[in-house]
């Protein structure tokens, strides 16, 4: 088990590089940056990491896992019937550390790093759904690709909207939404 000090000292790094990355292109993000922004000196971010893309690459890979657990978690054949706990787990996780979704959704300079996190979800998500159900692959394509790339628009434009809408109603409409398409395309399976 990990060190309570450690877990503490590393989100602290991570927020601090997340916090730096809204305001400014990740290439011009310095170590002394994130030192001062998280309030650690600069060999105290050497002791975690080797440099900012080891930052970067764990963030990408924490928030790739947490999402891929929670598709893994749950019997899709049955959500193809009632999808509210692909929702209900999904929001659970992106709740657990709004502030990091929120800064991550509205990176003005980062596209990037919000494009990768987008296409490891994609291959994780057609992993997991390919280890319950039996569907073509191409079809599985379609369904991932438009369910995917439209949960993150809506979701992406409930943040930049400062959440003026109820989350769990947005969920709910794209809940039906999504299985109405994966149904279409599993009654053609």
């Amino acid at each position: 088990m990990t060190d309570r000090r450690i877990l503490k000292t590393k989100k602290a790094i991570k927020n601090a590089f997340v916090m730096l990355m809204s305001e400014k292109d990740m290439n011009d993000i310095t170590i002394k940056d994130i030192a001062d922004q998280a309030d650690i000196n600069r060999k105290t971010f050497y002791h975690y990491y080797r440099g900012i893309y080891d930052v970067v690459d764990e963030i990408q890979n924490e928030i790739v896992s947490d999402f891929t657990k929670t598709m893994d978690s749950i019997d899709l054949v049955s959500a193809i019937k009632s999808p509210s706990p692909i929702f209900e787990n999904l929001m659970t996780v992106t709740s657990s550390d709004m502030d990091l979704y929120n800064t991550i959704v509205n990176t003005k300079y980062n596209h990037s790093f919000f494009e990768k996190i987008i296409n490891m979800l994609k291959e994780n998500i057609k992993q997991s759904i390919l280890t319950q159900v039996e569907i073509e692959e191409y079809k599985l394509d379609v369904i991932v690709e438009y369910s995917v790339s439209g949960m993150i628009a809506v979701y992406k434009r409930w943040f930049q909207s400062d959440n003026k809408h109820n989350i769990e109603e947005i969920s709910k409409l794209l809940s039906r939404i999504c299985v109405n398409v994966a149904k279409l395309i599993f009654e053609d399976t």
